[in-house]
């Protein structure tokens, strides 16, 4: 069985896929039967006249309490609906023997079926899994073959085998068709895997791309679309923002001196000493070739001075060439946010010139209107 190849943690999710995608959307079809078990009340008083009055009685006792058991698990117990419906097949099937029995009292010998009834409806109706058919299954004919079987035979040899033929094959037949149904549903629960599965790997490879296109390839930093997608839309005005504007001092002179690749190494140190002392605090970003963005959620304008002052003694722990490596800084705050991030970056850029104009390696605070060292 195709069920047995599966490993624990899969046979666990067929289960669960079986309960809520196949048997319990259809849980209400689990009446049918009862119905049915109902409707043979008819039989009942044709078949025994007056006799029939205690039958009918007990038929309807139980059907009531088949009525309320399915009812009650179906709304608070659905895991249960399996169980519970071959119980009630089961009950069903004993309540006919019972009938059979009475049928036997009066001499008649063509009210004894109703169990191939059970048989037919697990094979062809019923929704329940290969276990709890097989189950249902074979109870039904062992009831069959210990409360009524013997019986017949004694009372018509012949027919009884006869019977018993039809009985037995109809068992193997609806067995079969239970197995068939058990094998669909399991090829329905591997495409659904299999789906499930290539939707989750494109959302993957989606949300892989996605953090590519927002990411420098090089210092790994977030880049400008990041600044455009996810910066842009989250600041909102009258929001507190600080900015800093970094730009590496005399970047051209080691690459012209060490190479590209050396100097994309600076680059990249450069980029892991700036995620460390900002960590969570803010946001780094490769604005363009050397120059960097951070936009701080920093609430307090001392702290964001202090954060600014730093990231520029720690960067002299990078070497660049015979020299430590320096920055030139310049920021920008506002506790209270009156126009364009653009506007704000454009201010923060303007005081990093006057940094590097100062002769770099220092930092240059925008104090609203007037920028001051």
């Amino acid at each position: 069985m195709k069920i047995m190849q599966f490993t624990r943690i899969q046979r666990l999710r067929f289960s669960s896929y079986f309960l809520e995608q196949v048997y319990l959307p259809y849980a209400k079809f689990s009446y049918v039967p009862i119905f049915m078990f109902l409707s043979f009340l008819i039989g009942d008083v044709m078949h025994f006249g007056e006799a029939a009055f205690w039958p009918a009685i007990y038929r309807l006792i139980l059907c009531s309490i088949m009525l309320s058991a399915t009812y009650y698990i179906k709304n608070y117990r659905p895991k249960a609906l399996q169980t519970g419906e071959v119980l009630l097949l089961l009950s069903g099937s004993l309540f006919l023997v019972y009938i059979a029995e009475l049928a036997f009292a009066i001499n008649d010998t063509n009210y004894q079926d109703g169990i191939m009834l059970v048989l037919v409806y697990i094979g062809t109706f019923s929704r329940l899994s290969l276990k709890y058919s097989a189950t249902a299954l074979t109870g039904a004919l062992v009831i069959y073959l210990i409360g009524i079987s013997p019986t017949m035979y004694v009372v018509d040899q012949p027919k009884e085998v006869e019977r018993l033929t039809l009985y037995f094959s109809a068992y193997i037949l609806c067995l079969t068709a239970c197995i068939r149904r058990e094998l669909e549903y399991i090829n329905q629960f591997k495409q659904t895997q299999q789906i499930r599965s290539q939707q989750l790997t494109l959302a993957a490879q989606s949300a892989k791309l996605k953090i590519m296109a927002l990411t420098d390839p090089l210092t790994e930093l977030h880049n400008r679309l990041y600044l455009q997608q996810v910066i842009e839309p989250s600041i909102k005005i009258g929001q507190p923002l600080a900015i800093m504007m970094v730009d590496v001092d005399h970047f051209k002179r080691i690459n012209d001196q060490f190479g590209h690749i050396k100097g994309d190494r600076v680059l990249q140190k450069l980029a892991t000493v700036m995620k460390n002392v900002i960590g969570k605090k803010g946001a780094v970003i490769r604005f363009g070739g050397e120059e960097f963005l951070i936009i701080c959620d920093i609430q307090q304008q001392h702290d964001f001075e202090q954060l600014a002052d730093k990231l520029l003694n720690s960067v002299h722990c990078i070497a660049a060439g015979n020299n430590s490596l320096s920055v030139s800084i310049g920021t920008y705050y506002t506790p209270n946010l009156s126009q364009h991030l653009d506007d704000a970056i454009h201010r923060a850029d303007e005081c990093l010139y006057q940094s590097k104009n100062k002769g770099r390696n220092c930092i240059t605070h925008y104090q609203y209107s007037v920028p001051v060292r």
